[in-house]
């Protein structure tokens, strides 16, 4: 290519229209995305079942604190069963405690 200029063989022209075909499909393809990324839902889970805490007792046995639906239960597990020990109810205890401000984070009085 050295011996003939570009505009000889017609490279020039041929560039050009490469070029502005480039945006146009550039444009085209960005548009595709966009319509199908606004079609994409997303649905989260709501989780209401937490492990909050466990306490392990020896070999196979365990207790464990696990709350749901805004209620705590502690629970004993062993290999063969578990049992209820005890059951809270948060959203009533915290409300109780958001309501009383003369105690202080304690739980005692100042």
């Amino acid at each position: 290519m050295t011996e003939f200029s570009r505009k000889e063989i017609g490279m020039d022209s041929v560039q050009q229209k490469a070029g502005s075909r480039q945006p146009m499909v550039a444009r085209q393809i960005l548009e595709a995305l966009t319509r199908l990324l606004r079609s994409v839902k997303i649905r989260r889970t709501v989780h209401t079942l937490h492990l909050c805490e466990t306490l392990p007792l020896g070999e196979r046995r365990m207790l464990a604190v696990v709350q749901w639906e805004g209620e705590r239960y502690l629970l004993a597990a062993t290999a063969n069963s578990f049992s209820v020990l005890d059951r809270k109810d948060c959203t009533r205890r915290a409300a109780g405690l958001a309501q009383d401000s003369s105690l202080s984070p304690e739980g005692y009085d100042e």
